[in-house]
């Protein structure tokens, strides 16, 4: 006859569940990374737009275009006058990509165009930026790009060119 220990099986029960828990909380822990790296994507580059509208007019998005990545923080639908906006993208493409937001500019006929070009090695800028429309020679957009690939930065500001 076999005499079972009240104290052994209290440990071997003590041990196997701290096993098990140690194991479910390695399963939960990478399923976490798992989940925090699915939030969080890991991408080569990015392009962030700080767009300012120093006029008196609102603006209103008639498109915007992000073909060869994800959006961020998409360009919202208006941009009051005085307001600035901040619209960010991302890119699986290792070759770089390019972003742009077109804004109808409401009192005109003219829209503003606002384009990103990050290419590492190639080009980082703002070339295709623009007013386009009835009132060219009235608006002006300023921009610069205060960093460069592969997580740009550039900056733009709407004006009034006639006062």
């Amino acid at each position: 006859m076999t005499t079972i220990n009240r104290t052994q099986t209290h440990r071997r029960r003590i041990i196997i569940g701290a096993g098990l828990a140690a194991l479910a909380l390695t399963g939960t822990a990478v399923g976490l990374a798992g989940a925090a790296h699915a939030a969080i994507p890991d991408y080569p580059a990015t392009i962030t737009m700080s767009i300012t509208n120093n006029t008196d007019h609102t603006m209103y998005l008639h498109g915007s275009d992000n073909p060869y990545g994800d959006w961020i923080q998409a360009p919202t639908q208006t941009i009051g006058p005085h307001e600035t906006e901040t619209v960010s993208a991302s890119t699986w493409n290792q070759n770089g990509f390019a972003i742009d937001a077109t804004y109808g500019i409401s009192g005109t006929n003219s829209e503003a165009v606002y384009f990103a070009n990050n290419y590492p090695g190639a080009q980082t800028d703002t070339q295709g930026t623009r007013i386009d429309g009835d009132n060219t020679a009235s608006l002006g957009i300023n921009s610069a790009v205060t960093t460069g690939a592969p997580y740009m930065v550039a900056s733009y500001t709407l004006t009034n060119l006639l006062g």
